[in-house]
């Protein structure tokens, strides 16, 4: 199935050069079928290959053209290079121009080509769910025809949204959250549609195909917090939960995500408890207490009477579970929060909530830095 990418993607602009992804799909002695579609942008009158594809040789449709320079296309492939060298048997020509066809999907091969000549790609914000559509197609191409230099012009696209870093995967979180209200601005976050997201089921299918393993922690984080595998029935609200399409991934990576689930789950539930307040008591309580502001130092029984009770309920557990980055972190921001409700922060000071706070991050860092622990991702890279 193709990852196409519409038209109205890519910008007029002049073409640059600039590119530089593995068994070929190529078939130098096909018969060229009478229909063919000339590509509104790579079709250059200096050109000396044209680059075929399509539904044609299945009789479903015409034939698609891309007329370019053979130069190019080895500079930057050695796939390219190696089969431009090896004789054309048939002699096909268009025009006076030797034709190759290729086996891949046409949409998937016009959108490489205009990676390859430098036309600029234009891109929907953060985490929209089109971005994947936009570059898997071009991506897996790049990758099958050895392209690196296309590889490293898409993969910060991917980056981006789930980056490797935990400063970096909160500042996504809280920049698509805070976009979403803007869009949205009488709707609850967690009623969002499906459409309003990436599948991270298919950004892990995708980082495999193309080796951009950097991303997978955070992908598979990402859909571990996901529990329908299609579009549930829309609820009364108006709204679809979140879904992935598991569909798309591996046996060896359903069980990664199993595991890594449950794995996290404990990981809240027990660990998190005992480290928030169980070693609290301990060392870290001496260093708070010589902190607090208050001549009682009375801050730490509030602060851990407060943590206990907002964990106490089955909902705040299994939103702890589910996903403890986010919760961790709003419990931190209440925790710094000046104009705090709580009755069991009311009597405590500010440097003691501040220093509680960089314990809940400090722990959620921690899980974060895990996760290729967790998830077992270690494998791929041997």
């Amino acid at each position: 199935m193709s990852s196409s990418v519409s038209s109205s993607c890519w910008s007029q602009g002049e073409r640059k050069s600039d590119l530089s992804a593995a068994d070929s799909d190529i078939n130098v002695e096909a018969s060229l079928g009478p229909e063919l579609i000339r590509d509104e942008h790579i079709w250059f009158k200096d050109g000396n290959i044209i680059i075929c594809a399509g539904p044609y040789h299945t009789g479903d449709g015409p034939m698609y053209g891309f007329r370019c320079h053979a130069s190019v296309l080895a500079s930057r492939s050695p796939v390219f290079k190696t089969m431009l060298q090896l004789p054309n048997a048939s002699g096909r020509q268009l025009g006076g121009t030797p034709c190759v066809d290729l086996l891949d999907q046409w949409e998937d091969i016009r959108d490489l080509l205009r990676l390859l000549y430098g036309f600029p790609i234009v891109l929907p914000g953060r985490r929209h769910p089109d971005t994947l559509k936009i570059v898997a197609g071009p991506m897996r191409l790049a990758a099958k025809y050895e392209m690196d230099g296309i590889l490293n012009q898409l993969a910060p696209i991917l980056e981006r949204d789930w980056p490797s870093k935990y400063e970096d995967w909160m500042h996504a979180e809280k920049e698509f959250e805070q976009d979403y209200y803007d869009r949205h601005p009488d709707e609850i976050l967690t009623g969002m549609t499906v459409d309003e997201y990436q599948d991270p089921a298919a950004a892990v299918q995708l980082a495999q195909q193309t080796r951009l393993l950097s991303i997978l922690p955070a992908a598979f984080y990402d859909l571990s917090r996901i529990y329908l595998r299609t579009p549930a029935i829309r609820k009364p609200d108006g709204f679809f939960p979140r879904c992935a399409n598991t569909r798309l991934l591996s046996r060896d990576d359903l069980e990664r995500l199993a595991v890594g689930r449950e794995r996290i789950a404990k990981y809240a539930a027990y660990q998190l408890g005992q480290n928030v307040w169980g070693e609290l008591i301990t060392g870290d309580a001496l260093q708070l207490k010589g902190r607090c502001s208050k001549t009682d130092r009375t801050c730490l029984a509030y602060i851990s009477s407060w943590l206990r009770t907002k964990l106490a309920g089955s909902d705040a557990m299994h939103i702890l579970s589910s996903d403890p980055m986010i919760s961790l972190d709003r419990m931190a921001q209440q925790l710094e929060a000046d104009n705090h409700s709580s009755e069991y922060l009311s009597p405590t000071c500010h440097t003691c909530r501040s220093w509680f706070a960089h314990l809940m991050r400090k722990e959620a860092k921690t899980l974060w830095d895990k996760l290729p622990e967790i998830f077992e991702l270690d494998s791929l890279t041997s």
